[in-house]
């Protein structure tokens, strides 16, 4: 007679016979499974870390720990001898702290309100089937040979509808694979490494990138707590990715997967499911609705870039001093603005006489420092981008931020896109341009007429949001 172990304790997998053949590889993912099963509910993780802190926050202030703060002088938060000392949460002031902040905590976690915006807009195009309609578009309407490239393309960019991939690519891979005549398992399986291990790579910014940049921001700030993460910041890497993974999943599938399962045979198939893995083409209407939205998705990217307000510019460092000094008192006009009103050469003038002073001052710094004396004070400077004014450039310059509006997400005193309103931005770009691209996909194929649908789509996004909410909730108390 068989012993059941006892309810809800993980087990260490028994090998089958044939997993016993092949080794230690079988035994060693058998350990890994069964170390994965240990493994609590994430919720349950961060409730623990959390705790963990005010269990180690009272340990180190009870033996007064302390250690050098690694902010420069100046910052907001650095304390004046430059020592960082543990703060006890086991004590009646740890536990005001606790209780006063616990609601705060929750809603100022940057990854909360980036996600649930983001969301919102991409609840829209998924509800309205624009979502769905591109990645079967991008899919069937690839050449045969390109198939398996296609379908592990379209489940690498399906994150930008954070878990849509699962839902709907997973299935329809194994669907085009069966319908080609090859093995309706190589194809879930190929759709599967794009969805899940393309997960975060994209062409575009999707809901992960704001969740990323929001933790990755209240990490940084501990160190520094103006720093700013905008969600762009892995961009390049994520477009690099996304063609990496469509490479390395492509050739696994052709060169080891298919030729590991063979040739498939239907008489295997369960009776009726012949029928579920028939895909229907694009039809008519769809077309047309993937034309209009694509259109307002143009007319969206052309909007934002006029917020952006692309222009040529010299990046020119100068000393703060000549563009805000008392001088310039009453004068409304902005840093770069006063440097766009030099001559070309006076700017240039400016920019060799501040790298001159910069290696001046350095060299006294090294001489204090090796002196023992004290050092001088450093020189303030500021980087600006200054439109051009000479030639074919400077006329492109001047008509252009002649229209109203025009790059009004720039950053003003600066003329910056890094650090500008324009980034800090990224979610509600992400907002509107799956906003308007999902409605009228939705309204010209019927799945959408008026605000009442665009609202039921927010809400349904919204809805399968709770145990996000619940981790964000007990993430935030360990953060912050």
């Amino acid at each position: 007679m068989t012993e059941n172990p006892p309810p809800g304790k993980p087990q260490l997998p028994k090998l089958s016979e044939d997993a016993s053949r092949q080794g230690w590889i079988a035994r060693f993912l058998g350990v890994v499974e069964w170390l994965g099963n240990l493994l609590p509910h994430p919720v349950t993780l961060f409730a623990l870390f959390a705790i963990g802190v005010v269990l180690l926050s009272g340990v180190a202030g009870y033996f007064e720990w302390s250690v050098a703060d690694p902010r420069p002088e100046g910052t907001p938060g650095r304390a004046d001898d430059g020592i960082i000392r543990a703060v006890s949460l086991l004590n009646a002031e740890g536990f005001r702290r606790i209780s006063e902040g616990l609601v705060s905590n929750f809603v100022n976690f940057t990854p909360l309100g980036t996600v649930l915006v983001a969301l919102l807009g991409v609840g829209v195009a998924e509800r309205s089937g624009l979502l769905t309609a591109v990645i079967r578009w991008i899919v069937l309407g690839a050449p045969k040979v390109l198939v398996t490239a296609a379908l592990v393309f379209a489940g690498v960019i399906s994150n930008t509808a954070s878990e849509m991939g699962y839902v709907v690519i997973v299935p329809l891979g194994a669907a085009i694979f069966y319908s080609l005549g090859r093995h309706p398992f190589a194809g879930l399986a190929a759709a599967f490494a794009g969805v899940s291990g393309g997960y975060s790579a994209n062409l575009l910014i999707g809901t992960v990138d704001p969740l990323l940049a929001g933790i990755t921001q209240d990490a940084a700030r501990i160190i520094d707590p103006a720093y700013e993460v905008h969600p762009a910041v892995n961009w390049y890497f994520m477009i690099v990715s996304t063609f990496f993974i469509t490479i390395v999943g492509t050739l696994v599938t052709r060169y080891i997967v298919e030729p590991k399962l063979g040739k498939f045979d239907s008489s295997n198939m369960e009776e009726g499911l012949e029928d579920e893995t028939t895909l229907e083409p694009i039809t008519s209407g769809e077309k047309r609705a993937l034309k209009w939205a694509g259109v307002s998705a143009l007319g969206m990217v052309l909007l934002f870039t006029y917020f952006a307000g692309p222009h040529l510019t010299i990046e020119a460092e100068v000393r703060v001093e000549m563009v805000a000094t008392p001088e310039y008192e009453g004068d409304e006009r902005t840093m770069v603005e006063r440097a766009a009103a030099w001559s070309q050469t006076d700017l240039l003038q400016e920019m060799a006489e501040t790298r001159r002073l910069e290696r001046e001052i350095a060299r006294e710094i090294a001489e204090a420092r090796e002196a023992g004396t004290a050092e001088p004070a450093r020189l303030e400077t500021v980087r600006l981008y200054v439109p051009r004014q000479d030639g074919t450039a400077g006329t492109f310059n001047r008509a252009v931020r002649s229209i109203p509006g025009y790059g009004v997400l720039r950053n003003p005193e600066t003329g910056d896109m890094l650090r500008s309103p324009f980034l800090r931005s990224v979610v509600m770009m992400i907002f509107i341009f799956f906003i308007i691209p999902g409605f009228v996909y939705g309204r010209l194929t019927g799945t959408m007429k008026n605000d009442r649908d665009i609202i039921d789509a927010m809400a349904g996004a919204m809805s399968s949001m709770g145990l996000y909410i619940v981790l964000v909730f007990f993430a935030a108390q360990f953060v912050t």
